[in-house]
């Protein structure tokens, strides 16, 4: 798996992936890549969800997800993201975005429901970092 250069798991950190996403948590944070070109699903979001109680067991974390090259997600998805279930261990949540189609993607996902942790859309992956 090829990461971009700011967005990448240090060479000692254990990664963990689905088809749709390569995950691994570092320093508390969980951070989320999603694979370019990949369809996500409502069957993968499940999947990532359950990916996601393996690493972190019962804690909430900051969750930092990069959705530069990601296609955009179904209602059915996103109301699942947005659902107690599928926000369940997330104690906050960033989007890293790199242009006006991410961002777009992202702005979509937020825009259509109130979420019940903060979530903020950002270009820079340091300061995402630095606020989760």
């Amino acid at each position: 798996m090829e990461f971009p250069n700011d967005f990448k798991p240090p060479h000692n950190v254990e990664t963990s992936s689905i088809e749709s996403s390569v995950n691994w948590l570092h320093e508390g944070i969980l951070f989320i890549y999603s694979i370019p070109d990949i369809q996500h699903d409502i069957n993968e979001a499940k999947k990532g969800k359950e990916l996601i109680k393996q690493l972190v067991y019962d804690k909430d974390v900051p969750m930092i997800c990069d959705v530069r090259f990601s296609l955009p997600l179904d209602k059915e998805v996103r109301d699942y993201y947005g659902s107690a279930e599928g926000l369940r261990h997330c104690s906050a949540f960033a989007f890293v975005v790199g242009s006006a189609f991410s961002r777009v993607v992202a702005n979509f996902f937020m825009g259509f429901k109130k979420l019940p942790v903060p979530t903020r859309i950002f270009s820079n992956v340091k300061e995402a970092i630095q606020l989760s």
